[in-house]
């Protein structure tokens, strides 16, 4: 049996309650906040508007439950302010990525209950790539992929505002990847 803040999917009835209905608005407003980051100019506008997405995550996980989804989304806003600190004095890539593969490490141990409770670890750590892969080919896979293990999760923990982020996010990934391999075939 789960115990609740576990990893396990808040006792939703048929219908909801207004509360439910809270929580998923709650994960609407981080939906909205990352879709805004796409249209920002420059990377500090678009680090905050992704950082409130991820606030707004850690508050709607929380709020239904899901352990695991809320803490990956704190590592996700310590790893943006560790890479921009790595940008701005110039360390090398590892003097930030090793603090964050050890959060997600010890993430995975403290709230592990199922193997559902390490996907969005995974997915996590997959999303890290960009940090150390420049081919943009590349970069969108493994974004699709993390997306997905982000969907399998969010639909189990009764995350409907997440999962509907996770499918916009793979479904323009992969757009973003038919465009560029016509462009690609076009020249």
């Amino acid at each position: 049996p789960c115990k609740r803040g576990a990893d396990c999917p808040a006792e939703i009835p048929i219908g909801g309650t207004h509360m439910d209905v809270f929580y998923q608005l709650i994960g609407l407003g981080a939906l909205a906040a990352m879709a805004l980051s796409f249209y920002q100019k420059g990377k500090r506008q678009i680090m905050v508007w992704q950082m409130a997405a991820f606030a707004c995550f850690i508050l709607h996980y929380g709020l239904i439950g899901a352990l695991s989804g809320a803490l990956c989304n704190v590592v996700q806003i310590l790893s943006m302010l560790l890479f921009a600190a790595r940008d701005r004095f110039h360390w090398p890539v590892l003097a930030a990525a090793i603090p964050i593969f050890l959060c997600y490490g010890v993430l995975g141990w403290y709230s592990y209950e199922s193997p559902l409770a390490l996907l969005p670890v995974i997915a996590s750590l997959i999303g890290m790539l960009p940090f150390f892969q420049s081919k943009e080919t590349v970069i969108k896979i493994a974004a699709m992929i993390s997306d997905s293990l982000w969907l399998i999760y969010t639909l189990a923990v009764h995350s409907y505002s997440g999962a509907l982020t996770n499918v916009l996010l793979i479904v323009t990934t992969f757009g973003s990847l038919l465009v560029g391999r016509k462009q690609n075939n076009a020249e």
